[in-house]
């Protein structure tokens, strides 16, 4: 007699012979009577393979997950050096996968991340409103205002003293608790001072006995200033 494997449709019947025939074998044996299981039988040829399966599956994600793991990391690893901006696109130059460029057109400038289809190769010569080898990531920002220089400390603020931009001043308004350091950001300040000047600008509020020039004695939360010639 050629035997049908048990199906899904028979999952309910299977699990009441299971359940009946650790406590009532008779009974057990009354739900295989059942005609929907008829001519069916999960034979131990069937057993083996699932034990197979479930064994070789034990195994392969015992001895291949670590290095599985460890492989991406690495092309992880490698993607992230590529996410680098290259400045405006040349079409003699050559990109990589995850570089980035700026490119002008329609007079936008925008920025495009380069994914050409095959991850390893690399490209030069394709525009980067080429949609199948660059994504465009959107409008580039306005370049941010240039730094205000190097910075000099010149202690207290003085009226009648000529300051330069770059010059960093402490000014007491009266206040005990008014404890800032201003840094002229533009030249000729006049005598008007530092909290109802906009040409200084707040660096960094702090008790002044903390800013030190020398690295002797130096406790937490004290400011080191060293000036570079």
């Amino acid at each position: 007699m050629n035997y049908q494997n048990l199906h899904l449709a028979d999952k309910s019947l299977f699990t009441q012979y299971r359940t009946l025939f650790k406590t009532n074998i008779t009974n057990a044996h009354a739900v295989l009577e059942d005609s929907q299981l008829e001519g069916k039988s999960f034979l131990a040829e069937d057993y083996n393979d699932l034990a197979d399966d479930i064994h070789t599956l034990e195994n392969n994600y015992y001895s291949n997950v670590p290095e599985t793991l460890n492989s991406l990391l690495s092309a992880f690893n490698l993607d992230v050096t590529r996410i680098v901006y290259r400045g405006t696109y040349s079409s003699s130059a050559t990109y990589y996968l995850y570089n980035v460029v700026s490119y002008t057109t329609g007079g936008a400038t925008n920025l495009y991340l380069c994914k050409p289809a095959n991850h390893s190769t690399a490209i030069s010569n394709i525009v980067p409103t080429n949609t199948s080898t660059w994504l465009n990531l959107g409008l580039q920002g306005d370049q941010g205002a240039p730094t205000i220089g190097n910075l000099k400390y010149e202690g207290d603020w003085v009226s009648s003293k000529t300051y330069s931009v770059g010059d960093v001043i402490f000014y007491n308004s009266g206040d005990i608790n008014d404890n800032t350091i201003y840094v002229l950001k533009t030249a000729s300040p006049g005598t008007t001072p530092p909290p109802s000047n906009s040409k200084w600008v707040v660096l960094v509020s702090v008790d002044r006995r903390k800013i030190n020039f020398s690295t002797t004695n130096l406790q937490n939360g004290d400011i080191y200033w060293q000036e570079l010639t």
